[in-house]
């Protein structure tokens, strides 16, 4: 087919829409202002173009850039909400701060819930390449008994897993164009940048129909911030022999865009209280959407449903832009402003919210606080109408709910104090233990509770589970750490040496496959002085 005739049509036909809605339609004042979205005309159409290029079988990966806050998250999610609406394929995975080095940790979760509605996996793949996906996601050996046991440490075995996820994409993009999101990209482990770098590599040679989005933190492109952490600029140079990224990088919103979007909402319209935001948030977006939630909750704004169902806000006459309703001086002042007025139970369950950070149930969130769950379910529903945590929908499964935004989550965290969190990883830890969940979030909470004996147990099986995986890095990040733990607490009276022999010879072989032979040496030499 001519594919500038049909690049021209479809970019005929998206010219004639407009932006899809988001999926729920507000029923509060505050849902209604999560739900303003403006400013960003230039950069959505640049999605767009990048979706239509990929649509024709011209693969794209395209960066969102920006500082905390900036709106990236919301942006992508937009633009996936639009791509759904054209008969895309869509993916979604998000990688977190505490990330506790987990191997693959968002493509699983960006592929878990697809592959959970697809029902002939081995007519897209084959047992053969089942096999090693099964070691990312163990109930399809439930669906599949018959699929052999495969460990990916050599090499050969991580280049079987690399394509089978390479396969199951082009397979998904077969039949439609797919677009993958994968969010906070700077949080991410090397094995997950190490597959992506490989099934970019596999679309370009396809031709696939498919877009890898990535969002990422601008500041944590500085070398400063990479110590800890992958090199994303390593990994951009790497991709861009494959396929030239395309890089947006986001802004705060305009003067005129800001004072537009809050005369929107405001009847009758204030033109004085619309400019005295933007010269407070100075347009950027996540400040400027809990500065005007704070002044809700406050009383500041008086909320009114119009005829068309619809909320607008009236500014109170006897409040002083000046000082009674001053905004705190920034977004976190604003978010602790915000905290500050929710009942104990509610802040108690979003604290407990905060140790756990992700994969919240409300079961969860009620036996890490030690809230009854007759108490917590006003409290949820508090925290979910105040949009300081949102609900999603799992098909076949309780909801699970989410942070609203990192900085909340941030906020909540720091405010919480010291003993609260240790408490509430230490039970974060006990419910997740009876669960099984894997080791390195068990071992992350066992590190944050102060439990050494379980965090270094649960530190070589987290190493372990890397291994097998073939996320040789992320292999010695754990083993490192349960070396160290060994090593402090020694003198504590708390008995390692049983396990250390098998603790080396792992480490030893994690750093071999790292092409680390020094490292590897001087492991295998400590291994030889052992008792």
């Amino acid at each position: 087919p001519d594919t500038e005739a049909l690049a021209a049509r479809i970019r005929t036909q998206h010219a004639l829409q407009r932006p899809a809605p988001r999926p729920h339609p507000p029923d509060t004042p505050v849902t209604f202002l999560e739900n303003l979205f403006t400013g960003r005309a230039v950069e959505y159409q640049a999605l767009i173009e990048r979706y239509e290029r990929a649509a024709i079988g011209r693969p794209q990966v395209v960066t969102l850039r920006g500082e905390a806050g900036i709106g990236k998250t919301r942006l992508a999610e937009e633009f996936l909400t639009w791509a759904v609406a054209q008969g895309a394929e869509t993916l979604h995975g998000r990688a977190f701060e505490s990330g506790s080095h987990m191997s693959y940790q968002p493509l699983i979760e960006a592929f878990r819930p697809r592959l959970e509605r697809e029902n002939a996996l081995q007519d897209w793949l084959g047992e053969a390449w089942l096999a090693p996906l099964s070691q990312l996601l163990p109930e399809l050996r439930e669906r599949y008994p018959e699929l052999s046991l495969t460990h990916l440490e050599a090499a050969a075995d991580r280049t079987q897993l690399f394509e089978s996820l390479a396969r199951l994409t082009l397979a998904l993009a077969n039949r439609a164009p797919l677009v993958l999101f994968v969010d906070d990209v700077q949080w991410v482990d090397s094995a997950t940048l190490d597959l992506l770098q490989y099934a970019i590599r596999r679309w370009r040679e396809s031709a696939a129909r498919i877009l890898l989005l990535v969002s990422l933190r601008s500041e944590t492109l500085q070398p400063s911030a990479q110590s800890q952490r992958p090199n994303l600029n390593e990994w951009l140079a790497q991709v861009e022999r494959e396929l030239e990224p395309y890089h947006l990088e986001l802004e705060p919103l305009g003067e005129r865009d800001t004072v537009q979007m809050v005369l929107s909402m405001l009847a009758p319209p204030a033109a004085d209280f619309a400019q005295w935001v933007f010269n407070e948030t100075r347009g950027q977006p996540f400040y400027l959407m809990e500065t005007l939630k704070d002044l809700l909750e406050r009383g500041a704004l008086h909320p009114k449903r119009q005829a068309d169902g619809k909320w607008a806000f009236e500014v109170d006459a006897e409040h002083d832009l000046g000082r009674a309703v001053r905004v705190p001086s920034t977004v976190r002042a604003v978010i602790r402003s915000r905290l500050n007025r929710l009942s104990p139970n509610a802040f108690t369950l979003l604290a407990a919210g905060a140790a756990l950070e992700h994969q919240l149930t409300f079961e969860r969130l009620c036996a890490v606080a030690n809230v009854a769950e007759d108490m917590g379910l006003p409290a949820l529903d508090e925290l979910v109408s105040g949009q300081l945590l949102l609900e999603v929908a799992r098909p076949g499964d309780a909801s699970a709910y989410i942070f609203a935004h990192h900085m909340i989550w941030d906020v909540v965290y720091t405010e919480a104090g010291d003993a609260r969190r240790r408490l509430f990883h230490r039970r974060a830890l006990d419910v997740l233990e009876a669960d099984r969940e894997p080791a390195a979030v068990l071992a992350y909470h066992a590190l944050a509770a102060g439990l050494a004996e379980a965090a270094f147990r649960h530190s070589l099986a987290a190493g372990q589970e890397a291994l097998r995986l073939s996320a040789a890095s992320e292999a010695a990040i754990h083993f490192e750490k349960a070396r160290q733990l060994a090593q402090e607490v020694s003198f504590a009276g708390v008995e390692f040496e049983p396990h250390l022999r098998d603790l080396y010879l792992q480490l030893g072989r994690a750093y071999e496959l790292n092409g680390l032979p020094e490292q590897a040496l001087a492991v295998y030499d400590q291994l030889s002085k052992l008792p």
